[in-house]
């Protein structure tokens, strides 16, 4: 079963810096770096915020991420 565990960091205006887990995704298989983004998109559009607001979008380096080969 593959995961991805979806985190926000929240700058505010006096600096003070959050991070928080939202979600952790569940997939019955394994899948391609291409799949990420339309499972991630579908999640922040589901609890109603703005993906104007995104500023960075991240990934671990893990080999699926990254195209390496098994």
């Amino acid at each position: 079963m593959a995961q991805l565990a979806v985190m926000i960091r929240m700058v505010f205006r006096d600096y003070k810096v959050e991070a928080e887990i939202l979600t952790i995704l569940l997939w019955e298989a394994r899948r391609r770096r291409e799949d990420i983004y339309p499972s991630v998109k579908c999640f922040v559009a589901r609890i109603i915020i703005s993906l104007n607001k995104l500023s960075l979008l991240t990934i671990d380096g893990a080999p699926a991420m990254i195209a390496s080969k098994n």
